[in-house]
């Protein structure tokens, strides 16, 4: 049987998200998460010749903590240092994911879905000003975490990787907050306010 579930998509690649379409999601799709942290590697990439993130963010954050005085300047550097926080996690959980849990499918060429309670939590976790909700009918690999278990931002890449542990065999099943990584045929059933359906 089918799976229904909600995803919140974000402005990208419109054109496939119509009600009625079928997606078939696999290795080969990128998704918003990818695109973004492609555009960050190559952004770094210009700033930072043959950049190592850990080292990245170790000068961003030194510099807004004794050199950057201008509050323009200051909110500038706290977006670059967000995006390279955000870039550093995310490739540690893929590497992660290789090491602890090979057979899940990758959070960088999946769809995130969440179940009706959730919602409320993911939007204002993702801060988006610009989305729709889909119900999508979903048949395929599905994987539960939480971002409950996200490596700490403090840590370094090495140790981000090792605590991602706890992200791809998360230790208890009745998990707050789920988040489910999903690879397959997803089928965008409607795209109504969540909650008008009952």
């Amino acid at each position: 049987m089918d799976k229904l579930l909600w995803h919140i998509h974000r402005d990208f690649c419109n054109e496939l998200w119509q009600v009625g379409n079928e997606l078939n999601i696999d290795d080969n799709f990128n998704n918003y998460l990818y695109q973004k942290c492609l555009e960050e590697q190559e952004n770094l990439n210009v700033l930072f010749h043959n950049h190592d993130i850990d080292n990245v963010i170790r000068q961003l954050e030194c510099m807004l903590r004794y050199y950057i005085p201008d509050e323009f300047l200051r909110n500038e550097f706290n977006k670059l240092l967000n995006n390279c926080y955000l870039l550093r996690r995310e490739f540690a959980l893929e590497e992660g994911r290789k090491i602890f849990n090979a057979s899940a499918p990758s959070r960088l060429h999946s769809i995130f879905v969440t179940d009706k309670c959730n919602i409320d939590y993911w939007l204002n976790a993702l801060k988006v000003d610009t989305y729709k909700l889909y119900l999508l009918s979903l048949k395929g690999e599905m994987f539960i975490s939480s971002d409950v278990y996200f490596p700490n931002n403090d840590l370094n890449y090495d140790e981000q990787v090792e605590e991602s542990k706890d992200y791809w065999c998360p230790k208890t099943k009745r998990l707050i907050r789920r988040e489910y990584v999903f690879q397959g045929q997803a089928k965008i059933i409607d795209n109504k306010n969540p909650k008008t359906l009952d």
